[in-house]
């Protein structure tokens, strides 16, 4: 439940920049959060969430499962706790390449925004 939240909230953030924006891949992205801050707000949380980071949801819920593997003292749990923290080092990893072009980089092409410099969509997404 916890994992399908974040997920759709990242996915629900993607359309919000491809629609507003018409841009789709990772270096378009650099300088959007200047353009679209409560969206890249919500990706970032929710991708913090994800990968696992304290006192986010996704950190309890990955907590609970290396807990639950490490009580049961099988070897076949302790190899799925070593798979949850290799998996959350790689969705650290795609993530992050998102959001650090989008916080730490310039604007690129900002005249190319069809909504202007503020680009965030409405409840609508419109």
């Amino acid at each position: 439940l916890f994992h399908g939240c974040m997920k759709i909230s990242l996915f629900m953030c993607a359309g919000a920049i491809l629609v507003r924006t018409d841009r789709e891949y990772i270096q378009d992205m650099r300088g959007l959060s200047k353009a679209m801050p409560l969206t890249f707000f919500v990706f970032t949380v929710s991708s913090l969430s994800l990968t696992g980071v304290p006192p986010l949801i996704g950190f309890a819920s990955k907590w609970q499962l290396a807990t639950a593997a490490a009580e049961s003292g099988q070897p076949l749990a302790l190899v799925g706790v070593a798979v949850l923290i290799v998996s959350a080092i790689l969705t650290a990893v795609y993530l992050f390449t998102v959001i650090v072009p989008a916080y730490f980089m310039p604007l690129s092409e900002p005249a190319k925004l069809p909504y202007g410099i503020q680009s965030d969509p409405g409840p609508c997404m419109k």
